[in-house]
């Protein structure tokens, strides 16, 4: 999630694609599936911190998230037009849900605005 390169360039309002997805790790003891768990938690380490990012310099950002979209690895493109069709749909569903009225002050409506220490309490329950 490139959050501080956005904010860098000045953006005021962010949509950010979540491609991480903890679905399709193996459930084995392999010194594979360790590192392949160590890499998600990293990941999911550095994405709390893009937001948080943004969140304290007051800059919404809504995410779109693509876990359990597919059985296939992440590098697996054999299928991809079927992914390409899924992830549209799965877009057009989350976003149908937004708030699309400007806000008085000009930005979009934040009631679906997630922060990070929101999603880390929607994790935990």
């Amino acid at each position: 999630m490139p959050i501080e390169p956005a904010v860098r360039m000045g953006a005021t309002e962010i949509i950010t694609l979540d491609l991480d997805d903890d679905t399709n790790l193996p459930k084995d003891d392999s010194i594979a599936t360790y590192l392949n768990k160590f890499t998600y938690a990293l990941s999911r380490r550095h994405i709390y911190l893009e937001k948080s990012l943004a969140e304290a310099l007051d800059i919404p950002v809504r995410n779109i998230e693509f876990r359990g979209l597919s059985s296939q690895p992440i590098w697996d493109f054999s299928n991809y037009k079927t992914l390409i069709d899924a992830g549209y749909d799965r877009a057009k569903q989350e976003i149908s849900r937004w708030n699309t009225k400007p806000d008085p002050e000009g930005g979009w409506g934040s009631q679906q605005v997630t922060k990070p220490d929101q999603e880390a309490r929607h994790a935990a329950q």
